[in-house]
């Protein structure tokens, strides 16, 4: 085969020097240390044929001690061994003045006599000679007389393994050595040193004892910190100026927003104390949660002259009736609600009406109410008006009246009476109360007593409701009404009329009756839900003289 166009190729000489390839290979090329990390960097020749040589042997012999002391992917602690380490490594560094500057001592030293003068630093012990390696790439034994190769690239004299054996100095590969130690690194005893713990201690940089107390010691004052340059007298004003100006609006905000809390979280209390007196307003600001417990506030009870032990009365706008409370109890409130409330024992309050409907909760609509498709029908004016109306959707369920509370525990047998409308109870009725009377017992008499006292039904949710006397609300009694309209409350209407009516929930009917109990005042709602179960204490018979049907009644006729 011809020769390449260029001076880059020999001719192979292997796989050995008695039969040469003669094929045309790259004079050198470069190790990339893909396999071998250290041999990267060497120049090598390789033929498909078997042939293979290092060009430099004594570079590779060097990458591979120093790759011994060097962690895998890792630089190397210190300079490589092949080249003996400087003595004057460790003298200070000589100084960038162009000038000389000589010691003195030096000077002093060198008038001295020769006999004392102080001998140069001598080079430090020579390293192992180098190994020269063989043509296949191969260390070879340092000892000059031996020929064989190195036993072990992990020998610490580069030897092989009879001539390190026969020198006995103490290899660190175990395979040349048998049974021996290494030679230790100083030839003194510690016996000629004595004893390490009769030595004098040096004297410790920092003391050890703990200085007396100055805690009463006023602080050191610290220098004032400097500037390189003083401000300008301008600059440092206005930039006070700014600094001032912010922190004022900063604060100013901060006891704004403080403000707007303590109004948004507030409750006023609308307060009868005495009969027949006019009402006194206070206020509690500041509330942490919208849960209210006066027992909390022992201010507001010292202004009102309460204690947290008594009982007051506290108005519930949807059942409107008085609530009977202690003190130290927990109701929900709304932000800047008003709550009416009376002392226990106090019955006569003068413009309640007037409070209620000013500090009535108003009701908040969820969604766009859609026009009434229920045809109007000419009914007349005695009878029940159709309801153009929708519930209230602010709802609290609240307990009986005190006055209703009495009269469960010392029923009187005068107290309620049939309907002139013989009427009986539902079945789920007759089923939880067994001391009702069966409907084929009950007396057609206008004026004869009910054996029973059907208040208590109201502690079990729900009211003494007549079957077959017509439509809802006729045969219904004031007081049963009364206590129906705060059982169901504005809330699930529906589900709760059925509860506690023990029947079908009748929409219109119901919105009607509600609006003339509320349009009523308080005073006949009062009468109404002490009347008596006779004819005078049926619902239509105090529904046709109370305020509020006469204004359904009104509206209707619009």
């Amino acid at each position: 085969m011809p020769p390449p166009p260029n001076h880059q190729y020999i001719q192979c000489p292997g796989p050995d020097e008695d039969h040469p390839c003669g094929e045309w290979i790259p004079s050198r090329l470069i190790c990339r240390g893909s396999k071998v990390w250290y041999h990267a960097g060497l120049e090598y020749q390789v033929h498909n044929c078997g042939f293979f040589l290092w060009l430099a042997p004594e570079l590779l012999a060097a990458a591979e001690r120093r790759s011994k002391d060097t962690p895998a992917g890792g630089a190397p602690p210190h300079p490589p061994q092949d080249y003996p380490p400087d003595p004057w490594a460790n003298s200070p560094p000589s100084s960038h003045s162009t000038t000389m500057v000589i010691d003195p001592a030096l000077v002093a030293s060198s008038a001295a006599p020769p006999s004392i003068q102080p001998r140069p630093l001598s080079p430090p012990s020579s390293m192992p000679p180098r190994t020269q390696l063989t043509q296949s790439g191969k260390p070879q034994c340092v000892v000059s007389t031996c020929k064989k190769l190195a036993g072990s690239q992990f020998c610490t004299y580069n030897m092989c393994k009879q001539c390190c054996e026969r020198q006995q100095k103490g290899c660190r590969y175990a395979g040349h050595r048998k049974g021996q130690a290494i030679a230790p690194p100083s030839s003194s005893s510690t016996s000629d040193l004595g004893d390490p713990s009769a030595l004098s201690r040096p004297t410790p940089m920092f003391s050890y004892e703990f200085p007396p107390s100055s805690t009463d010691a006023p602080p050191p004052s610290l220098p004032p910190k400097l500037h390189k340059k003083l401000m300008d007298p301008e600059w440092a004003r206005r930039y006070n100026d700014i600094h001032a100006a912010q922190e004022r609006r900063k604060n100013a905000e901060e006891e704004r927003r403080k403000q707007d809390l303590m109004f948004e979280r507030q409750v006023r209390f609308c307060f009868w104390d005495t009969d027949g007196e006019e009402p006194s307003m206070y206020r509690q600001q500041g509330l942490k949660t919208l849960r209210l417990n006066m027992a909390n506030y022992p201010e507001l009870l010292k202004k009102m002259g309460l204690v947290d032990t008594d009982e007051i009365g506290i108005y519930d706008f949807d059942g409107r009736c008085w609530d009977r409370e202690d003190v130290d109890h927990v109701r929900e409130v709304l932000p800047q609600e008003v709550l009416l409330v009376r002392r226990f024992g106090v019955k006569e309050c003068p413009r309640v009406d007037e409070y209620i409907a000013r500090y009535a909760p108003k009701p908040v609509a969820t969604r766009r109410a859609l026009p009434t498709t229920v045809p109007k029908r000419n009914r007349p004016v005695s009878s029940s008006p159709e309801v153009d109306s929708c519930p209230s959707k602010a709802a609290r369920t609240a307990a009986p009246p005190s006055s209703l509370v009495s009269r469960m525990s010392s029923p009187s047998p005068m107290s309620r009476s049939s309907s002139p409308t013989q009427f009986c109870l539902s079945p789920i009725a007759s089923s939880s109360a067994p001391s009702l009377p069966s409907p084929t017992s009950l007396p057609s008499s206008v004026s004869a007593p009910v054996p029973v006292d059907h208040d208590l039904l109201w502690n079990q949710g729900r009211v003494l409701s007549p079957e077959g006397c017509g439509t809802w609300p006729e045969g219904m009694y004031a007081c049963d009404m009364a206590a129906g309209f705060r059982l169901v409350g504005s809330r699930n209407v529906a589900e709760r009329f059925a509860s506690v009516f023990r029947r079908e929930f009748p929409q219109g009917a119901w919105y009607q009756q509600q609006r003339a109990w509320k349009h009523s005042s308080q005073a006949e709602r009062e009468i109404a839900a002490q009347l008596p179960r006779t004819s005078d204490g049926l619902w239509s018979t105090w529904r046709s003289t109370s305020s509020g049907w006469a204004r359904v009644c009104a509206d209707k006729r619009r």
